[in-house]
This record gives C-alpha cells, structure tokens and sequence, in this order.
C-alpha cells in the first residue's frame, strides 16, 4: 500500500493484512517546499518488484507536475534511482495508472496538459517502460574523488535533483552543501571527463539525448559543461578509460546490443569507438583493467538463473580497440555484482558480490585475467546495500561502502588488501538523500 503523507511512503503487507515492513518513504520532497500529488502502485513480472510511480512539482516545472517512476523489491529496498519518465517540465503530468506484463514491463497511462491563451488543454500519454534487466547486476558509478585530493568522497543526491557530497577534512566527514541538478536529467556516472584529475558527474536527458557534466574543482561544482546530444536508441551503461589517454571516456549501449563510446578529450568527443555486439542475454557488469595492461576493459554477466546464468567475460581493450574476450568463471545468480575494484593490491580489478537476502558479501580474486579464488569479506545486515567502492580511509587498499534504506545509516567496511578490518561510520544521511 502507497499514501501521500508530505511525500510518497508505502508500506509492504503480507496476504492477511499484516505489516512486513514499517513505512518506507520513496521521496520527502514535500520538505523542499515541492508537492506529490497523485500516486499509482504496481506488482511486476513474478512479484518480486513493484513500480510506484508519482506526479510532483519540481524546481523547473513551479506549480506543474512532473511524473516520476521508481522500482522497488518485495523487502522495500530500492531497485533503481527514481525516473522522471514525462521528461518536459512545460506540462502539468497527472493522474498515472499502471498494468503490468509477465515479462517483467510495464505500461504507464497518464493525463498530460498544458495552459495555452485559449485555456488548458489536456489529453492522455503513455509509454511501455522494463522494470529492470535483471536484479543479479547493480552497475555502481566507480570511485569519486571529487577534489583530487586521491581519497574517495562519497556522492549523493535526493528525488529533487539536490547533489552533495561527504568529504573528509581534518579526520571528520564534511557535508559540502548541496547544488541543484535538473530532474528531467538522470546522473548516469562519473569520472575525470576534462584531464583535472578531480571526478566529474556525468548527466543525460531522459527523453532528448541531451549529455554533459558538472565539472568540479576542489569538491565544488564550478558549472555545467554540455558534452552534446546522443541517440536515444542507447543508454550511458558506464564510464572508463578505454583508450588510455587520461580522461574518461563513455561508453553505451543500444536496444540490438550494439556497444561503443564516446572517446573523450579535454571534456569534448573526439571519436566514436566501436566496441561489438553484446547479446540481450548479457549484461555489462562493470569496467576496470581485469587482465593488468593498464587499459579499462569491459565486464559483462549473463543474465538469469538458467543453462549459462551467472557467467562471467570481460572484453580485453588495448588503446581502445578490442583485441578479444576472455572467460572469467561462472558465479551464483543469488549474488549480485555490486563493484568492481583491485581490493587485493595485485594490479588486476576483482569482482565484489553479494546476496542481497543474507548480506553475504565476497569478491572473486582476478589475476591478469584469470579467476583465482573466491575471498570472503564477511556477511552484512540486508538492510543495507553497496552504494560504492573507493579508498576511503586512504591506506592504499580499497573499501565497501554501504547505506541503510531504512534508517539512512552511511559507512563503510574498512578493508586491507582484501580483508575486512572494520565498520567506519560516515553519518546519518538527510531523508530523501541516498548514496550513489
């Protein structure tokens, strides 16, 4: 059951009425001075997720609503940052209704208008929407480091589009106050797009293509900067430095499995640099330099839970052209990959998982290309979720770090060269922000 209280909460009942969980808030955007309106919920595919879909002003749209959409499991926690699905901020977005296939899509109807000087003029939009590719993969944006300074900083952003971010000064966590960010805009990653060595974040328009980066100095955003429009028959799946230049470049990929990136310089393209196909029964899972030559490769995961489901591949990129394809292993489809990461100090990226119903959390240890060994870190309340990985205590070793959904607890899982050491607590987050 979903209600307006201020802004969107549900709350999850079993067959007979009784409560699974408490009251879980989607968005508290009423405490930004915006309000929610109307509100439609939805069970997807098996049950195992629900789409809760909402109409709210915004800072763009003032007194008009926009529609936005998110994607939750059958324990409450997030699936997908939430979507603004209308995607133009001139019309007043109302009354959604939401039917679901089997197949795991779902069709969202609502009414849409707009005041012309002849009056208001309204009439009904719909579109075909997939609740997520497959839940055994949560692609996370990489390590942020957004003053330079070579210790991880950890981002986040609430349903209004306001970004912040933790930043450790004198041995505490800092709050940098947060900038505005334009919700018909979804942050698809980061990364040092302009060679300054600080990392950028990377936005793109929903609906229109529309691409670039808030460039940061010192921790600070000092502007916008377009980068320029791309097809909407791909998505932005992830950012890294395929050709070795320096500077992050990103990479997409279209509705037929058609890969490439933009190859990107001083935060400009260059280039278009074709990767292949990739089959609709996989998924990219990550970027890092698995095989130790230097150059990013491209980690991908085959989807499902049937003959092949789990499997591991990365393609092998040297100067930004693939020269091939490795098989790594298979894993468990109950694991999901949450980061990707060199925890062991070896030089070749690992491959962190975890089972999101029992908190169990390990990672594949990969040397020069090769699957070595499974380590594991330990196990973690499922209340919590890997939001990142980065090096947050800054001891040359990379850490895990996690958010509670429910009561908004941030911290991390200090490791040495693979192996836990402790829990660091990072703060208790503002309601509405979460870790991204």
């Amino acid at each position: 059951m979903a209600w307006v209280d201020g802004g969107v909460t549900f709350k999850i009942l079993d067959a007979d009425g009784h409560a699974i969980t408490g009251p879980i808030a989607v968005t508290h955007d009423d405490t930004y001075g915006h309000v929610v309106g109307d509100i439609a919920v939805a069970a997807v595919g098996d049950g195992n997720q629900f789409v809760v879909s909402w109409t709210q002003t915004t800072a763009e749209t003032g007194q008009q609503s926009e529609l936005f959409v998110a994607v939750y499991d059958s324990t409450g926690h997030r699936v997908a940052e939430a979507v603004n699905i209308a995607g133009n901020p001139y019309y007043d977005e109302s009354t959604p209704s939401i039917d679901t296939f089997s197949d795991g899509h779902f069709v969202i109807g609502w009414t849409s208008g707009r005041f012309f000087n002849d009056g208001y003029t309204p009439y009904v939009r719909n579109g075909v929407f997939k609740a997520e590719l497959d839940p055994t993969v949560e692609l996370s944006i990489g390590s942020v480091d957004l003053n330079g300074d070579g210790r991880s900083d950890v981002l986040m952003r609430n349903h209004e589009g306001d970004l912040g971010s933790y930043q450790l000064v004198g041995g505490q966590y800092q709050w940098s106050a947060p900038t505005h960010s334009l919700m018909t805009y979804s942050l698809v990653g980061v990364g040092d797009f302009n060679g300054d060595h600080a990392t950028d974040v990377l936005f793109r328009n929903n609906i229109s293509g529309d691409l670039g980066f808030n460039r940061m100095v010192d921790g600070q955003n000092v502007g916008y900067q377009a980068i320029g429009s791309s097809s909407t028959a791909y998505a932005v799946v992830a950012t890294g430095d395929f050709d070795h230049n320096g500077t992050s470049d990103i990479l997409f990929r279209g509705v037929s499995g058609d890969m490439g990136y933009y190859r990107m310089s001083e935060g400009a393209v260059v280039s278009w640099g074709q990767i292949g196909t990739l089959a609709n029964t996989k998924a990219v899972a990550g970027v890092g330099d698995f095989d130790g030559d230097g150059d990013d490769d491209i980690l991908y995961r085959t989807l499902g839970s049937g003959a092949g489901g789990g499997d591991l591949g990365f393609y092998h990129l040297q100067n930004g052209a693939v020269v091939g394809q490795t098989t790594i292993a298979s894993s468990s489809p109950a694991y999901t990959v949450v980061g990707v990461a060199d925890f062991d100090g070896n030089g070749s990226v690992d491959i962190l998982f975890r089972n999101d119903k029992t908190g169990d959390t390990g990672f594949y240890k990969i040397d020069h290309g090769q699957f070595v060994d499974w380590v594991g870190v330990g196990s973690s309340s499922a209340d919590y979720r890997v939001v990142n990985v980065g090096d947050f205590d800054m001891n040359g070793s990379v850490d895990i770090l996690l958010q509670n959904e429910f009561n908004h607890d941030l911290g991390y899982y200090a490791l040495d060269h693979g192996h836990f050491v402790n829990w660091i607590g990072v703060a208790t987050t503002a309601d509405g922000f979460f870790g991204v």
